[in-house]
């Protein structure tokens, strides 16, 4: 994750000195605009699929109801979204490799039932065709 990191994250829960909660509060919102801006440059690399899946539904916060490993390629997550109560979005990664959890990234007081998803970043690998862009999607799924 380049933009929104654990650690920008876990700066959000302190309360205890207004002016660390409100430059954290500021270095988050340079994240996303930062962010939104990386997305609008690499849009046209995206799969066709993947950018209606953008403009369709806000998956911040979406409830985590299953993940799972299929076939040695493949790794598909179950989300509900908040935005759109009542509609599933079921997310299908073709593995370049075998994916990796990190586990005990965040603190234990800051973990949730149930798991949620907080926030995900695309990028377009450099140098790749547009035609035929691999989109490198990171997940983040961590408790929060």
């Amino acid at each position: 994750m380049k933009y929104f990191t654990p650690e920008r994250y876990l700066r959000l829960g302190n309360r205890t000195d207004e002016q660390a909660f409100l430059a954290s509060q500021r270095d988050w919102e340079q994240a996303v605009d930062g962010y939104k801006g990386r997305l609008r440059r690499i849009r046209k690399k995206l799969p066709a699929g993947l950018a209606r899946l953008l403009d369709s539904v806000y998956l911040h916060d979406a409830r985590v109801l299953d993940m799972w490993q299929g076939r040695r390629s493949r790794f598909t997550v179950t989300l509900l979204p908040e935005s759109a109560p009542g509609r599933f979005v079921i997310l299908a990664y073709s593995l370049l490799e075998a994916p990796g959890f990190a586990y005990g990234v965040l603190p234990a007081e800051v973990h949730s039932q149930p798991l949620a998803w907080l926030d995900d970043e695309l990028d377009v690998e450099q140098g790749a065709a547009t035609s035929n862009a691999r989109p490198g999607r990171r997940l983040k799924a961590f408790r929060a």
